[in-house]
């Protein structure tokens, strides 16, 4: 599964990384290919909070699917 099907297959939670699984879910512009880290920080803005919890969220996808090999 990818980044962003796996994004899109999140409950929306009342947590930072809840807010930004809701921003991408509800962005139509959001790429659907983003395979690493450097490419969802370089779609989002530069902001170093919203840098660090897409860090967070991002490595939280690649635990879930080392989980699931």
């Amino acid at each position: 599964m990818n980044f962003y099907k796996w994004v899109n297959s999140l409950a929306i939670t009342n947590t930072p990384e809840g807010d930004l699984v809701r921003d991408i879910q509800a962005d139509n512009n959001f790429p659907k290919n983003i395979n690493s880290l450097e490419e969802l920080l370089n779609y989002l803005p530069y902001d170093e909070r919203i840098q660090e919890i897409a860090k967070t969220l991002f490595e939280s996808y690649l635990a879930d699917k080392h989980r699931h090999k």
